[in-house]
């Protein structure tokens, strides 16, 4: 693969995972579909077309070597919530809002909002999602009555033991696990619609952590410890995978903490890479990759299963200036570069596919519903969205 040395702002190397085409999915059974996420991971982040990199990735080069990549894609945001939005529900997110999700931030979604989740629950899918979310909560359901503004950012402010709308299970997902936003309060475990810790301490200023960022003041919960979100989030999308039947169509949404910061790699991976702790970190990532690969294909799902991995946005600019002089250093692209890789029967190892594409168009919203069902979508949906190989291939792009 080549890559090219200077991209726009808002391009993307897309790398997908195809098994299946339209035709013979609508003549056996729904494909299950495993989307990974990845947080601020620049286009030459990975090593997949550089034997040389500084950061070695080897299950993500694996999705590229057994399927397609797509070297023209763009992000529609070259930030972390709008990114998400568009990609959840095929739509521009500036038809709505601009910016990030805060601290105690509302949701985005509105009421009539459709979403990669509830078009598969419509097909009878099982759907989960795990990791970082950073779309919002209904924080007034939790909140303690008549706290006043300045108040809402502590702990006392809310009663942790109540069930918390307004998240994944609003929007779709049959289960759900994970801390929300790694670098914004509360710091604590989410399961479900329920906060398995409870962040009873209140957190002034973080401490140092391995390559560099911090914690916004806020709740945490006692035990907590960023370095166990990573593999933490992955062991329970590899559980929730196995605990699922053969027969019955499943949706993963795993979206990583990593490489956005706090840069928090755990010892195992420190010098796994040529690129500091932001190389370790991405090595780490490229494990957990791993591990969800394995469970994949020990319960006997890769054929029947759509993998795609991809970033919400390119790297942030700062890993790239911390590197700058350093001999082990890599150039880290512009915030909305990243990569997306996927892999499939009938697709040709290692094809690729130029023309430009947008993740406003997730595979497997706009597939399931017109490829497989026949049933329109609704006009939300069909927005922003366009097929651009509607009888061959299951991504569609814009």
């Amino acid at each position: 693969m080549s890559i090219p040395t200077a991209l726009p702002h808002h391009r993307h190397l897309i790398f997908f995972l195809l098994w299946l085409t339209i035709s013979e999915v609508t003549a056996r059974v729904l494909p299950n579909i495993v989307i990974l996420y990845a947080d601020d991971m620049g286009v030459r982040d990975v090593s997949y077309g550089d034997p040389d990199a500084k950061i070695q990735t080897p299950n993500i080069d694996r999705l590229a070597n057994g399927g397609m990549t797509f070297t023209d894609g763009h992000s529609s945001s070259g930030i972390c919530t709008p990114s998400r939005f568009a990609l959840l529900t095929g739509q521009h997110h500036w038809r709505r809002f601009h910016g990030i999700v805060g601290a105690f931030g509302e949701s985005v979604f509105e009421p009539g909002d459709f979403t990669i989740a509830k078009m598969l629950k419509l097909h009878g899918y099982k759907t989960g999602c795990f990791g970082k979310w950073h779309l919002g909560w209904d924080w007034d359901a939790i909140r303690k009555p008549h706290i006043p503004q300045k108040e809402r950012g502590k702990a006392t402010s809310y009663d942790w033991t109540q069930s918390f709308p307004g998240g994944p299970l609003d929007q779709g997902f049959d289960r759900y696990f994970g801390d929300g936003t790694i670098n914004f309060p509360p710091y604590c475990w989410i399961d479900n619609d329920r906060f398995q810790t409870i962040p009873s301490k209140q957190v002034i200023k973080s401490r140092p952590l391995a390559g560099g960022g911090s914690f916004r003041p806020g709740p945490m919960a006692e035990t907590w410890n960023p370095y166990a979100i990573l593999p933490t989030v992955s062991k329970e999308t590899v559980e929730w995978i196995g605990e699922q039947k053969g027969g019955h169509p499943f949706f993963a949404y795993l979206a990583f903490n990593s490489p956005h910061y706090p840069i928090v790699p755990n010892k195992a991976f420190h010098g796994k890479s040529e690129a500091g702790f932001y190389g370790d970190f991405v090595v780490e990532t490229d494990a957990m990759v791993g591990k969800v690969l394995n469970v994949l294909e020990q319960k006997g799902f890769t054929k029947n299963t759509i993998v795609i991995f991809t970033a919400d946005n390119g790297a942030e600019t700062w890993p790239s200036t911390a590197l700058k002089n350093s001999t082990t250093g890599v150039q880290v692209d512009t915030e909305a570069s990243n990569e997306i890789f996927t892999r499939g029967a009938t697709v040709s190892p290692s094809s690729s596919d130029g023309p430009a594409k947008s993740k406003l168009d997730p595979t497997p919203m706009k597939w399931s519903a017109k490829s497989i069902s026949q049933r329109p979508l609704p006009k939300s949906l069909d927005a922003d969205s366009k097929t651009t190989r509607p009888s061959t291939a299951i991504v569609f792009f814009r």
